[in-house]
């Protein structure tokens, strides 16, 4: 027994690094409950208050990681026929497997709402409800799949619903709804902008699934994509920072990074390469890091 929970163990650490590195999500996560926990408190938690914040970030890596699972079980078929390298395909991790851990990781985030609260599991049950209707394409089958950026901004709305969870469960009080919206917004495109650097491909890589911007939107769309979200997430945390008036000195921080996403989608344009690729995807997790760090060091949040 001890050999067979050693190697599943291994099988299992294989694969986040492949799949999902568990590093980068317990980082972005942590960024993301720092932000909230600095928007909803003003300032620095202070217990108990700060053991919420950490529970409700145990909360959102949990749920990251059963939309993984889930993904998994949706896409199962699709990767059979246009990804036979990916781990489940090559029997690294069994589906059978992916589908326990995927069900227990569920039972484990209903079990820390119940510690954060009993009333709030009544809020968790539509978040875990969309994310039911996403894994399973929304019943919709191939049909949205042919609308990628519906199909993705869909499917990325399984945060939506976090968030305003999260929302419920610090107990917010919305006095500027506004700010609260655009605050939303931004979240939201922070991790879509992620998710849309992660779907650009080289030439090579591209299979007739045709399920990456790169592919669905050519090269130059794909790029031209990536630096409006960008400009986008700009414009939203500029206008918080002016909501917050905070000083011109933290602007800089956004005006050295913004032009690092659009020179790397510039350069994948220009010359495809691994390189290109990866620095787009890293440009876009610096960039995600960036804004949360000015909501997190504003003085006036």
């Amino acid at each position: 027994m001890t050999v067979i929970n050693k190697s599943l163990r291994q099988r299992l650490w294989k694969y986040q690094k492949e799949r999902f590195p568990l590093v980068i999500t317990i980082f972005t996560t942590s960024v993301l409950i720092l932000s909230l926990a600095r928007v909803v408190e003003g300032s620095v938690p202070s217990f108990p208050r700060l053991w919420l914040y950490i529970n409700l970030g145990f909360l959102c890596l949990l749920f990251m990681i059963h939309i993984r699972f889930f993904d998994e079980l949706r896409d199962y078929s699709h990767d059979n026929k246009h990804y036979p390298e990916r781990p489940v395909q090559r029997g690294l991790v069994s589906l059978t497997e992916i589908r326990y851990l995927a069900y227990g990781t569920v039972i484990l985030e209903l079990a820390l709402v119940a510690i954060i609260g009993w009333k709030f599991i009544i809020f968790y049950i539509p978040v875990l409800s969309y994310s039911l209707f996403a894994s399973k394409d929304f019943w919709l089958g191939n049909k949205l799949k042919k609308y990628l950026l519906v199909y993705n901004s869909l499917q990325t709305s399984q945060l939506i619903f976090l968030l305003i969870f999260l929302f419920l469960a610090s107990e917010v009080s919305m006095n500027n709804n506004l700010s609260w919206i655009l605050y939303g917004v931004l979240v939201f495109l922070t991790i879509f902008i992620i998710e849309w650097a992660r779907k650009m491909r080289l030439p090579q890589d591209e299979n007739n699934s045709k399920d990456s911007y790169s592919a669905f939107l050519g090269k130059r769309g794909s790029a031209y994509g990536l630096i409006a979200i960008s400009f986008v997430c700009a414009w939203l945390i500029y206008s918080l920072l002016g909501m917050w008036q905070v000083k011109d000195f933290l602007y800089l921080w956004l005006i050295v990074f913004l032009p690092v996403v659009v020179v790397t989608a510039i350069w994948y344009v220009i010359k495809q390469s691994k390189n290109s690729v990866l620095a787009i995807q890293l440009s876009t997790l610096i960039y995600y890091f960036v804004i949360h760090l000015l909501i997190i060091f504003s003085p006036n949040a």
